[in-house]
């Protein structure tokens, strides 16, 4: 049974359906190598974010340089990359969190070096509100010293928080009951996700971690919360068919 749930996650799911128009945006994002080839003269910022903005991520465990750093966690993948505007005068903190034990939005394995935050299943511009946040500078060190202190600020008490519960034992998806489940109650408000979604995600974590029984509850409760998408339907029908099945001879093969 378990070796059939481990392949299960490894399924090909119809993510796209919800993030078509997240994927869509990274179009609008200026590439790292043209963001750096306009840095050729004047202050360099990525040269800043190595003082004012990667020891913060590195004090939760996340490794990188330049734009882009990622943390990698027994059972999740953090990526956070910075993007900046096309007019360059601006830039965000995109964050995606990702499940190990689940594909990513194109329905496959995840390769913990080369997931991109726009392939993440969980992923979202890093704000002090549940809107995207962009901070602004000038082309001198001062004023991108002083944007990239802005967002430090922001992520340390915005998003630390949930990486410190998700990756916490016991991780808030273990701790949190189906009487208070959701999304705000989860920490995800802002992310591009709904109930539906983080209660698969929530399942699939509790059956990897040995709660078959509230494994069930939250995809019942998901199945009332899949909206359109047939193959988020799909997904919980699947899981619950695995998880009613009687343990057999190979229901403990790893």
């Amino acid at each position: 049974m378990w070796k059939k749930i481990k392949d299960l996650f490894a399924a090909k799911t119809d993510s796209l359906e919800a993030n078509a128009s997240e994927i869509n945006q990274s179009s609008a994002v200026v590439s790292l190598a043209a963001e750096e080839e306009a840095e050729d003269s004047g202050p360099n910022l990525s040269t800043l974010i190595r003082t004012h903005l990667a020891p913060v991520l590195r004090a939760d465990g996340f490794t990188g340089s330049g734009r882009s750093f990622r943390k990698n966690h027994t059972d999740w993948l953090f990526v956070l990359s910075l993007e900046t505007s096309r007019a360059g005068n601006a830039f965000a903190l995109h964050v995606g969190i990702q499940p190990k034990f689940a594909p990513d939005t194109l329905g496959k394995p995840v390769d913990a070096k080369k997931l991109k935050v726009q392939l993440c299943e969980f992923r979202r511009r890093i704000s002090s509100t549940t809107k995207d946040q962009w901070w602004e500078f000038e082309a001198n060190e001062e004023s991108m010293t002083t944007a990239l202190q802005a967002a430090a600020k922001v992520y340390v008490e915005y998003m630390r928080p949930l990486v410190h519960a998700v990756c916490g034992e016991p991780s808030v998806f273990a701790q949190i009951s189906l009487q208070d489940f959701s999304v705000k109650a989860m920490g995800f408000e802002g992310f591009a996700t709904d109930e539906g979604r983080l209660a698969l995600a929530t399942a699939r974590y509790l059956v990897l971690h040995g709660e078959p029984e509230k494994a069930r509850a939250f995809a019942n409760h998901g199945l009332q919360h899949v909206g359109i998408s047939v193959g988020l339907q799909r997904d919980f029908e699947d899981l619950l068919q695995l998880l009613d099945q009687k343990p057999g001879h190979d229901s403990m093969e790893q």
